[in-house]
């Protein structure tokens, strides 16, 4: 039976390009009936893209209790992205690209990285690169090329202190926990110091924790690490394992009082130091916590984090960007707005008189073996055969292929069917506001013209 059900599977997938075929009835529906639809100008791809995520490596040199990419590297057929995909497949995106990030895995393990990297500076000066890691092979090589090419950087640093590292990130029973946590540490304050050298602090990475039961003690600390080391932003994300991806409530009661204090630092710190942390939380725990920290008295919240408002007393989330724009503009790179600068692709653009997620229209994440999709947040990955061999790619025939159509006309229309239950910018089921919203005082910035072009009014 579950070989029939995978034959299925298959074909529906071939006919469809989904990963996940279940909507396939909704798409022939589509085809069938939504010609005019189908013609609408918004719903098709104008050729221009401002992010790129490839996905570079399913290789780590972690083992992190709470990611599955270790533990199923075994299963995975291609572990690295082809060269032939990464420089000449993907070339024609390149032309209008502003930023080309680098993630799963740790990417920096991929054999052709580093020289990739320097092909694209050498090439494509203009677009601004970053890349995830998890800091631990972020050496001296890496530290200096970042830092002379303004590679915007993220590090899942996950913890403070190694003792919770080794409790609550690092998995049981494996060795090799201590040493990771010291050499991502150290490397983070090596490339800080490369920063500081060049007076580029401003490009100081972001950084992210994952919180779990065992982590949860240090959500203050964290905040505390990220003030003091001028990160641009800092994540947090509650774990999976714990808690479901679209649960209504948290499994551990503990966790409520977690996102009450991650509401009352967001307060305290807006203007002054971004936090991330809407993306997983249980949707009915969201808006009666939110209401409770707004009905705080503010010189309340303020005496409560005193430590907190005194590390971050120079910070200026706007004045960093436009430290960043100024350093942009001296290298010739691309301008960002400060929605591009801060969340590349997780936010809103205006388009036919409304508000709809910028991804299916300037935004693309690529896979080792080829599969695509406009958000690593979709429920489906697009395979074509075309990505996946070495064939050359018509982008504008596969990103305007029916799939990518149905999924605009659909945003349009304020239906998010690939969507995350779990993301703010899902309309239909999220009851809060997105983190900027939240961090930043002047409504104006949030506010994206048609042309994907947001200002800052000086």
């Amino acid at each position: 039976m579950m070989r029939i059900k995978n034959i299925i599977s298959k074909i529906l997938t071939r006919l469809t390009g989904f990963s996940s075929p279940y909507r396939v009835f909704e798409l022939i529906h589509y085809w069938l009936f939504g010609l005019f639809r189908q013609r609408q100008p918004e719903a098709l791809w104008d050729g221009k893209l401002s992010y790129l995520r490839m996905r570079l490596t399913s290789r780590c040199n972690c083992r992190c209790r709470f990611c599955d990419i270790g533990r199923h590297e075994h299963k995975v057929k291609i572990r690295h992205m082809s060269t032939h995909l990464m420089y000449e497949s993907c070339r024609p995106l390149y032309e209008n690209l502003k930023q080309l990030h680098f993630a799963y895995g740790e990417c920096i393990l991929h054999p052709e990285m580093y020289d990739f990297c320097k092909f694209m500076t050498q090439n494509y000066p203009q677009i601004i690169l970053g890349t995830e890691s998890n800091a631990v092979a972020f050496t001296e090589r890496w530290q200096q090329f970042a830092a002379d090419n303004l590679m915007m950087v993220h590090f899942s640093l996950n913890a403070v202190s190694c003792d919770i590292y080794l409790k609550g990130v690092w998995s049981p029973g494996i060795d090799g926990g201590e040493a990771a946590f010291r050499q991502a540490r150290q490397n983070a304050q090596d490339y800080l110091e490369f920063l500081r050298q060049r007076t580029r602090l401003c490009f100081a990475p972001s950084i992210s924790m994952v919180i779990n039961r065992d982590t949860a003690p240090e959500v203050r600390e964290f905040c505390k690490l990220a003030l003091s080391m001028k990160a641009r932003w800092c994540s947090f994300y509650f774990d999976y394992t714990e808690n479901g991806l679209a649960e209504p409530y948290f499994h551990d009661a503990a966790m409520s009082e977690v996102l009450l204090e991650l509401m009352k630092m967001q307060r305290v710190l807006k203007d002054k130091l971004l936090l991330n942390f809407r993306l997983l939380i249980p949707l009915q725990e969201a808006s009666p916590a939110q209401a409770k920290v707004n009905a705080m008295p503010e010189d309340e919240l303020r005496r409560e984090y005193d430590d907190l408002l005194q590390l971050a007393a120079e910070r200026s989330i706007i004045g960093e960007y436009r430290q960043r724009e100024w350093w942009r503009k001296k290298f010739r790179k691309h301008s960002l707005s400060i929605l591009e600068d801060l969340r590349p692709f997780r936010h809103e653009i205006h388009l036919n008189k409304q508000c709809v997620c910028a991804a299916p229209w300037r935004a693309l994440e690529i896979f080792p073996d080829g599969g695509v999709r406009s958000c690593c947040w979709m429920k489906s990955i697009y395979y074509t055969r075309a990505v996946s061999s070495r064939q050359r790619v018509n982008w504008a025939k596969m990103l305007n292929s029916l799939a990518f159509k149905y999924l605009r006309n659909e945003m349009l229309k304020g239906n998010y069917p690939e969507c995350m239950e779990c993301c703010p910018l899902n309309p239909n089921s999220h009851p809060v506001k997105t983190d900027l919203q939240y961090s930043l005082s002047d409504s104006n910035i949030i506010i994206s013209s048609t042309n994907f072009e947001a200002t800052v009014r000086s």
